[in-house]
């Protein structure tokens, strides 16, 4: 049977805005590096965004 795994990140962001927009937000029209600034600081190779949530409480 396949292993599961479940990681979790947490982390201090000033507003909602600064999270998503900022950090989590894939920049597309870099094709070199689509990379998230989430992804480059976790040093992933590839993660599936679709599969990743995500909340920011006040």
């Amino acid at each position: 049977m396949p292993k599961k795994v479940i990681c979790v990140w947490i982390g201090t962001f000033e507003s909602e805005n600064e999270l998503y927009k900022n950090y989590l937000n894939f920049d597309y029209e870099n094709d070199d590096d689509s990379k998230s600034k989430f992804g480059k600081d976790a040093e992933l190779e590839y993660y599936e965004e679709d599969f990743m949530e995500s909340w920011w409480f006040k």
